[in-house]
């Protein structure tokens, strides 16, 4: 059952029946940005047993943490709000453990005796989303056509720097270069004389 606007939250109680197998809301629905009483839905599903599933793209976790407001699960396309950009193409699921999947209403979870209240994440990793592949992001897509654009099958030359090159700049073979950071001295002595005893 989706929820799509706040008339619908004010009367869908009555639509919930013996076939109702979870409520799908949105934390800010599209497109009148309509805020929904995550408390007073949850609620009502769990007086049902029927899980919540909120899909929380809109707001991120920086502005609504569902879960602590008696959302089951939480969904995001964080190619959205939480990138922000469109340079990586993924999404978010967070099971909050709190629903009990019994196997009576939830046949398809049959890991719910093993895993619990853990059954929906178990039946995502083992199951749903098992044999996944990685998908091209956005950004990737763009830089390598650039590259092609930009060497257009010429990828350079393999280049050699004479000795004589390094040897006026005061790089010698027997040169030892230590980057040093934010380490502490004793730390750097001590890694110094561990090596040294080694050589």
């Amino acid at each position: 059952m989706f929820c799509g606007t706040i008339a619908l939250f004010q009367d869908f109680e009555e639509f919930i029946n013996e076939n109702t197998k979870t409520i799908f809301i949105e934390t800010i629905g599209n497109p009148k940005l309509n805020v929904v009483d995550i408390n007073a839905i949850a609620r009502i599903a769990h007086s049902y047993n029927i899980p919540l599933i909120v899909d929380n793209t809109f707001a991120t976790p920086f502005i609504i943490r569902p879960t602590e407001l008696g959302a089951d699960i939480v969904i995001h396309s964080s190619s959205k709000c939480i990138n922000g950009s469109g340079i990586s193409i993924s999404g978010v699921i967070i099971d909050s453990g709190n629903f009990k999947w019994d196997f009576e209403h939830y046949p398809n979870l049959a890991t719910s005796k093993k895993f619990g209240r853990f059954s929906y994440h178990s039946k995502l990793r083992g199951g749903l989303f098992k044999n996944l592949g990685s998908c091209l992001i956005p950004f990737n897509a763009f830089l390598n056509g650039l590259a092609l654009e930009q060497f257009n099958g010429y990828f350079g030359a393999i280049l050699t720097i004479r000795a004589m090159a390094k040897e006026n700049t005061g790089v010698f073979d027997d040169l030892i270069r230590i980057s040093v950071g934010l380490e502490d001295i004793e730390d750097l002595i001590t890694d110094f004389e561990n090596t040294i005893s080694k050589i």
